[in-house]
């Protein structure tokens, strides 16, 4: 059974979700967008304060998104002296996906080595490099498994080009195939463009109409109840909306140097 929360720290608005089964106790879920490195990050105590038994963090650093390996390596170091977050990423295991936008001038072997650095970075010893900028894992907690699936709709991503698929051809079969995977439990599909919002310079799927449509008739057919889960804006907030005949819930993530928070419907 999914549960909301939504709690209003000292430094951030974040929102948590919870997996309730009747003889145990909940699972808590706490989420996260961008972040500065060189900015206040006191949020990470105020989600510690919540017990969470795991954080996503759907985004990555922002601004300062880097042009070169180099920048990469600095803005890790930066985020790995933090204590706060130090302390956050010895108590708690995390998640997490790579938003920000392709850098020009930079060539697909450099971009699956920044994600690479990444991956390796925010999951530590939890999973292996996938190999790839997107991937799928799977999380126990007791008696409830959760499938958590994390899309890359950067790399392909051409703004100003509505045909554009947005996520290629490979990642489109890879991620059908994931979908058809029976499941009972908990699915959370991560994704940079919000699917109910429309954002400015192509942040949401509402750029993408064909692309939209296409990924709008996966979320109908998959088994079981999902969330989206998107991050790369500017608050935190919930909407609930009809995908076809079904009811479909998204998350949009807040960075973790900020403070604002909306509900909506749609």
């Amino acid at each position: 059974m999914l549960h909301w929360k939504c709690f209003l720290g000292l430094a951030w608005v974040f929102c948590t979700a919870s997996l309730v089964h009747p003889q145990q106790r909940s699972s808590v879920f706490a989420f996260g967008a961008g972040n500065h490195p060189g900015a206040s990050q006191s949020t990470w105590l105020n989600v510690l304060e919540t017990s969470p038994n795991y954080f996503f963090w759907a985004g990555s650093f922002s601004p300062g998104s880097p042009v070169s390996g180099r920048d990469l390596d600095r803005l890790l170091q930066k985020q790995a002296e933090n204590k706060h977050y130090r302390l956050f990423a010895d108590s708690i295991p995390i998640s997490g996906s790579w938003y920000w936008t392709t850098p020009p001038l930079v060539s697909n072997d450099s971009l699956d080595d920044w994600h690479h650095k990444w991956f390796s970075f925010v999951q530590g010893l939890n999973q292996a490099w996938p190999g790839k900028s997107y991937w799928a894992q799977w999380l126990v907690f007791g008696k409830d498994s959760v499938q958590c699936i994390f899309l890359d709709t950067w790399r392909f991503a051409r703004p100003g080009e509505p045909d554009n698929n947005l996520l290629g051809e490979e990642q489109w079969n890879w991620l059908e195939q994931a979908l058809a995977q029976p499941h009972k439990k908990l699915r959370l599909i991560f994704t940079a463009k919000s699917f109910f919002w429309e954002q400015n310079k192509g942040d949401s799927w509402h750029s993408f109409p064909p692309a939209r449509a296409r990924f709008a008739a996966l979320l109908e057919k998959a088994k079981g109840p999902l969330l989206l889960v998107s991050g790369s804006h500017p608050c935190a907030a919930v909407a609930l909306g009809d995908v076809g005949k079904r009811r479909v819930a998204e998350l949009q993530t807040n960075g973790l140097n900020q403070v604002r928070w909306r509900l909506g419907r749609t």
